[in-house]
């Protein structure tokens, strides 16, 4: 059972009627005091940051990202594909 109290004037004051048998062996933890939480970053508000530099992607990954991701075909290729 874990009970709750506070440190008031030199003495330990329960936040309840503990109810122990006299004599009873206590673990006292101090618990620190809830402050702001951390703010979490968003990866993406880095991506921008950390170019991608990766010998086996493809040159033009970024200009044919469509053929590469949905299969369409290149853009580039001979005058065929979307434009």
């Amino acid at each position: 059972m874990v009970y709750f109290g506070k440190y008031h004037n030199g003495k330990i004051v329960p936040e309840t009627d503990l109810r122990l048998p006299e004599g009873s062996r206590v673990r006292i933890e101090p618990i620190p005091e809830a402050g702001p939480a951390p703010q979490e970053s968003d990866p993406f508000d880095t991506l921008g940051d950390q170019p991608v530099d990766d010998p086996s992607l493809p040159a033009d990954l970024a200009a044919e990202h469509d053929h590469y991701i949905y299969g369409t075909p290149k853009r580039g290729q001979n005058g065929q594909g979307r434009r």
